[in-house]
């Protein structure tokens, strides 16, 4: 399995710096991420060292060590990331308990690519305008389609 922990972590000081480039009327949005790459290799070494370790052994430790380096280095911790990342690791140790030869992070990405493809979908639809119940065709369509009385 391959562990993409610089990835991860850039993405975490990416998001840090979108939202203090966007502002929002709170110190937290103007925080300026204090030493980058240490904070990338910092992350970095953490997931490569569960690559042989059992992750659940060190569950809270790794988690105080993700809040503690996000807090020194001032990087914003997104909570739907830290939501889904928890979660993942979860499922993982159920799977890997149930089957150790299940290929968890195939199945992962195929369920990613299902979740992205409803999403965008939904999106669309949301865009075309509310639609009249019990209808396929949205509400603004129907009402013109209609005759006058």
């Amino acid at each position: 399995t391959e562990r993409r922990g610089l990835d991860a972590a850039r993405i975490m000081v990416d998001l840090t710096d979108t939202t203090a480039s966007e502002g929002g009327g709170n110190s937290a949005s103007h925080r300026v991420v204090q030493d980058p790459e240490g904070f990338c290799t910092a992350i970095n070494e953490m997931v490569l060292s569960h690559a042989t370790q059992n992750f659940y052994d060190g569950l809270g430790n790794s988690y105080g060590r993700i809040c503690t380096l996000a807090r020194d280095h001032q990087v914003r911790l997104q909570s739907g990331f830290v939501t889904v990342a928890c979660a993942v690791k979860v499922v993982e140790g159920i799977a890997a308990m149930l089957d150790p030869s299940i290929c968890f992070y195939d199945l992962l990405l195929f369920l990613i690519a299902q979740g992205q493809i409803r999403r965008t979908f939904h999106r669309q639809t949301q865009t075309v305008g509310p639609r009249d119940p019990g209808s396929s065709t949205p509400a603004r369509q129907h009402q013109q389609q209609s005759p006058s009385p």
